[in-house]
């Protein structure tokens, strides 16, 4: 089946379009599995990064309260009854402290309790109030003897910091028991330590890191947010637990927008430019409709209508500048045409008219050869008449007269002197 010339351009532009939007779709659908993997490798990527540095955080920390454990000056300061010799031992273990409060500095002041849960030395000025809630803390924790144990305090007053408990044995006790327990030592830690540490790891405009006590309250958040809102379209979650077995978690809340923005970005990009070529495609298939397709169409039919329609001898149709030049050649053929027509009529009708006046002539020479003939008979027979009539002499002359009129019709136009005398 043939198609026609405005159908086919149709067809191809159909065909562009399908290509161009199919090869679009592929290219988007790849760039959705790349952004969906570069989201997974940034997720588990920066959790695990949080994940390690908070562990270092709480691991620095451990460390210290282990080295106030063991050290043999604070368990002495601790053991100590006489107050006087207590009080000289007061400028070894604050030196102590400044040491290790300077190697750390996510330490923001460290308690000291002997084994009645007595608050025996504070590094910091911290206020009484303070100090006895912290009391209060220690006596709650205490017959659960855990090292390193880390608890998330939040006052009445609001005041919130992160506490790390050990208890102190006596170096001389071959196994640690409760009857060899001669106190507790008890760091409190700058809330905004752990928030730096957040901060550092993640951008909160693409993660937010929540870090939450076993209670699910949060301790700290690069966002500064106080509640944690799951469940947000648009967001990937990932938790974990840090610091194994007591309870603390790190929740990342990934702003999938964000973390892929370049790709949706590049997708956007990717769309807008289909949705141009997909416009400038029906944009050239409706001009070429306009000035090629449809005028040719018309034109079509008016060549047509030239082999009906005897009067109409030129394309007198408006066309674009594209085909204005095979408009006026094919004007030109067609009065070339006339023209060739019209000689070749004039000719047929001049050979027409010397046929005509040929045979008109012919006509009338035979027409003139039977005029003679019948007055020959005719002046015969009168001449017959005058002699039965005893008419000699009209007999006489109508026998000459119809010699002369049988001498006229003989053939040939000349005669010679010879003949005429014999005749």
């Amino acid at each position: 089946m043939r198609l026609s010339f405005k159908k086919s351009i149709v067809l191809i532009i159909l065909a562009a379009i399908l290509i161009q939007v199919g090869s679009q779709f592929i290219y988007i659908h790849k760039i959705a599995e790349n952004s969906a993997q570069r989201l997974l490798s940034y997720t588990n990527t920066t959790v695990k990064q949080i994940e390690n540095n908070l562990d270092s955080a709480f691991k620095s920390i451990a460390y210290t309260t282990t080295y106030f454990s063991i050290n043999s000056g604070v368990q002495q300061f601790l053991a100590e009854e006489e107050q006087l010799e207590k009080y000289r031992m007061l400028t070894f273990v604050n030196d102590t402290c400044q040491a290790a409060v300077a190697m750390n500095s996510q330490i923001q002041t460290a308690l000291l309790f002997n084994k009645e849960g007595k608050c025996e030395y504070s590094y910091s000025s911290s206020e009484m109030k303070f100090q006895e809630e912290l009391q209060k803390v220690e006596r709650e924790c205490y017959k659960e003897a855990v090292n390193n144990r880390f608890i998330f305090y939040k006052g009445d007053d609001g005041r919130e910091a992160l506490l790390c408990i050990t208890p102190i044995y006596s170096n001389k006790a071959a196994i640690f028991t409760e009857s060899q327990r001669i106190g507790t030592v008890m760091l409190v830690i700058r809330p905004n330590a752990i928030m730096k540490v957040l901060e550092e790891t993640g951008n909160a405009e693409e993660v937010e890191f929540y870090l939450l006590d076993p209670r699910g309250r949060i301790i700290a958040a690069n966002s500064g947010a106080e509640v944690l809102e799951r469940e947000q379209p648009g967001y990937t979650y990932l938790e974990r637990e840090i610091w194994g077995g007591q309870g603390f978690r790190i929740v990342g809340k990934i702003n999938n927008h964000q973390v892929v923005r370049e790709y949706d970005l590049f997708r956007s990009q990717m769309l807008l430019s289909c949705a141009v070529m997909v416009g400038m495609l029906l944009l050239i298939g409706w001009l070429f409709n306009q000035t090629i397709a449809h005028p040719i169409d018309r034109l079509i039919e008016e060549v047509a209508e030239l082999g009906t329609n005897r009067r109409k001898k030129q394309i007198t149709g408006k066309y674009h500048f594209q085909l204005t030049p095979l408009v006026d050649k094919m004007n030109e053929m067609l009065k070339n045409n006339a023209q060739m027509s019209q000689r070749i009529f004039d000719t047929q009708q001049r050979l027409y008219e010397t046929e005509l006046v040929k045979t008109e002539s012919e006509i009338y020479a035979l027409r003139s050869q039977i005029n003679p003939h019948f007055l020959y008979n005719t002046l015969q027979c009168m001449g017959g008449i005058a002699l039965m009539n005893d008419q000699p002499l009209v007999a006489e002359m109508a026998s000459n007269m119809a010699e002369i009129f049988r001498y006229s019709i003989k053939e040939g136009d000349k005669v010679t002197v010879r003949r005429k005398r014999i005749s």
